[in-house]
């Protein structure tokens, strides 16, 4: 689970600040959890940010086992 993320930032030449590497790292953490669960990862983004928008709470990443 952890060797392609560290691919892509290989790829994408790393990043240029702490704030940027917190990013990265926070990001596909969010993207690897979403695939272990089944959930559109631009999905996921898309109602975190109208939940941003509206003054809510972001939606649940995890999905519990019995629903």
């Amino acid at each position: 689970a952890l060797q392609p993320p560290a691919i892509k930032r290989k790829i994408a030449y790393g990043n240029d600040s702490e704030r940027g590497a917190r990013f990265t790292e926070r990001i596909f953490s969010m993207i690897s959890t979403c695939k272990q669960q089944g959930i559109p990862s631009l999905d996921y983004i898309t109602a975190c940010v109208a939940a941003l928008r509206l003054g809510k709470p972001p939606p649940p990443l995890f999905v519990s086992p019995s629903g």
